[in-house]
């Protein structure tokens, strides 16, 4: 799949930053004939609705994100991600694995990584799925209640501070 393929869209959810990005893009799409698959959805409370339509999702956020807990979210619905390679969301997805890593946050790096996804289409499916065995693995409540007791339980020792 090539990013001028007509099967392609692009689902942008997420609140308006303020600066005119969503007239930005329809002008951007329009001037390249691809309006009709730009869906701008805005802030969602219930952004789950949106990844379960979604083949591959990309977090776009360019500062190093401490947690990503929305990146936690998809790999719990089996979709391959496409993050920034810093911070949490590149501890969290395993580049080649259960996703891909943007090297650095530029239109660029974010174009190639998206094209790097859609020639991996075959890896989809088992990329969500590994993605989905590690957030269980290390994110579920279970695990992180079993993480959370292990910590305390290490720091209540005799002799620790």
């Amino acid at each position: 799949m090539k990013m001028n393929d007509p099967r392609l869209h692009l689902l942008l959810v997420g609140g308006d930053t303020g600066a005119g990005e969503p007239e930005r893009l329809r002008l951007m799409a329009s001037s390249h004939d691809f309006l009709n698959h730009l869906h701008l959805v805005g802030y969602s409370s219930e952004p789950q609705k949106f990844l379960r339509v979604a083949d591959v999702v990309v977090n776009s956020r360019t500062d190093p994100e401490p947690f990503g807990l929305s990146v936690v979210e998809a790999m719990m619905m089996a979709k391959p991600l496409l993050v920034h390679a810093l911070g949490g969301p590149a501890e969290t997805v395993l580049d080649n694995q259960t996703g891909w890593h943007v090297p650095e946050p530029t239109l660029a790096a974010f174009q190639a990584g998206i094209e790097r996804a859609l020639a991996d289409r075959p890896q989809w499916r088992k990329m969500g799925e590994a993605g989905r065995e590690r957030a269980l693995r290390f994110f579920s409540v279970p695990a992180q209640v079993d993480w959370y007791l292990g910590h305390v339980k290490q720091r209540m020792k005799p002799g620790k501070k």
